[in-house]
């Protein structure tokens, strides 16, 4: 399953609105959290007017739609190293909108604007919240039909690499193992490296990249071909090839609202050194 890699272009604007979509994230919690503590330390009696509570709800809604939707941009450069951040641009807004909306409940002087800013929240909410329980629907609908054919190898799409020596001595390993290799000599004087390689994707992560290591390294830098046995559908290329290891990088058509996996075959061709 080659591809021609991403380019370096569109990787770094997506990469900036990922960032982004961390730093607006950020920025919002710290204002809600020093307008909550100015609400809460005001003496009693003191009341938010309710123009000033309309604009916090349209801040505050703003800034929590714009870093989800800054987040969607950015995450295909940022999926390999970001579940954690990827659980904060989402939490981290509806958290802050919740704790400013009970200072304002309680600093509120018209209930009319409190009502308009909790109208914007839930309206926001929604927005946000109804096309992700639709992905993880579709997402537990996908799993749910594709279980009892869970362990199957067959290639998707396109045909598995020739099978030598070498590949014959690495079956599909159990779930447990996370890479399987088998190193032999070919009948050249060359070698060949063969074996499986198990990726873990977390939800709404759309690329990875993994790593095969040749210890010692090969004589020459080897030719490799790849091939996706098991997982949702992605693309998968081989982007370094070098006499100490090869790297693949991984993305997927569409991101997966569940935990994912992919089973990768692998051989990469070493020839033997001119005498």
């Amino acid at each position: 399953m080659n591809t021609a890699p991403v380019p370096l272009s569109r990787r770094t604007s997506s990469e900036l609105a990922g960032w982004s979509a961390v730093a607006l994230a950020g920025l919002l919690v710290l204002a809600a959290v020093v307008l909550s503590w100015q609400g809460l330390v005001a003496p009693e009696g003191v009341f938010w007017a309710g123009p000033t509570i309309c604009v916090l709800g349209l801040l505050a809604t703003a800034g929590s739609f714009g870093a989800r939707g800054l987040w969607r941009s950015g995450q295909t450069a940022l999926g390999l190293a970001s579940p954690g951040l990827a659980r904060f641009v989402l939490w981290a807004p509806t958290a802050a909108i919740v704790l400013l909306g009970v200072v304002v409940s309680i600093r509120a002087e018209s209930s009319a604007a409190l009502a308009g800013f909790w109208s914007l929240v839930a309206l926001e909410e929604l927005a946000v919240g109804l096309p992700l329980l639709q992905r993880r629907w579709a997402g537990r609908r996908s799993a749910t039909t594709g279980r009892s054919t869970r362990h199957r190898l067959d290639p998707p799409e396109v045909p598995a690499p020739h099978v030598g020596s070498a590949a014959q001595a690495t079956a599909p390993p159990e779930e447990s193992l996370t890479q399987q290799v088998a190193r032999s000599r070919t009948a050249e004087g060359g070698e060949r490296v063969a074996g499986w390689l198990r990726v873990e994707l977390e939800p709404g992560q759309r690329t990875a990249a993994a790593h095969v290591a040749f210890c010692p390294p090969l004589a020459r830098t080897p030719s490799v071909e790849v091939v996706q046995t098991s997982g949702p559908t992605a693309r998968i290329k081989a982007v370094q090839q070098l006499p100490y290891g090869v790297r693949f990088d991984i993305k997927l058509s569409q991101p997966m609202a569940i935990p994912s996996t992919l089973l990768l075959q692998f051989e990469a061709h070493s020839n033997a050194m001119a005498e």
